[in-house]
């Protein structure tokens, strides 16, 4: 595999682009360090309200993503024979314990109690 040479005026294009993310979580921690450590618990929040209304749709036969990709199986240590169900069951159920560690974290640095 050959890798691209870029120029120095991609570099300058690219290296601001890379540190965005990076500067964008900083940020919170910055403006309000008490709240910041609860954000990732929200997304991962998010995660898991979306992975219960993909049940919804899985039951209903709505769901056009068939396949349960052999990746997924091992790392969820789920039999050959799982169902799509099964499979996303399993994601929200890691999604689900990601939240409360992440909340539990939060909790522990004193995010959201008032001194």
């Amino acid at each position: 595999m050959a890798l691209a040479k870029t120029s120095r005026h991609e570099r300058r294009l690219i290296m601001p682009a890379r540190a965005m993310p990076c500067n964008l979580r900083a940020v919170p921690n910055l403006v309000a360090p008490k709240s910041a450590p609860r954000i990732p618990g929200c997304r991962v929040g998010e995660a898991v309200a979306g992975r219960t209304r993909s049940h919804g749709q899985i039951d209903a036969g709505r769901d056009s993503y068939r396949s349960r990709p052999q990746i997924a199986i091992e790392r969820r240590a789920l039999s050959q024979d799982a169902r799509r169900r099964d499979l996303a069951a399993a994601v929200r159920t890691d999604r689900v314990r990601h939240r409360h560690v992440d909340h539990g974290f939060a909790g522990r640095t004193g995010a959201g109690r008032h001194r």
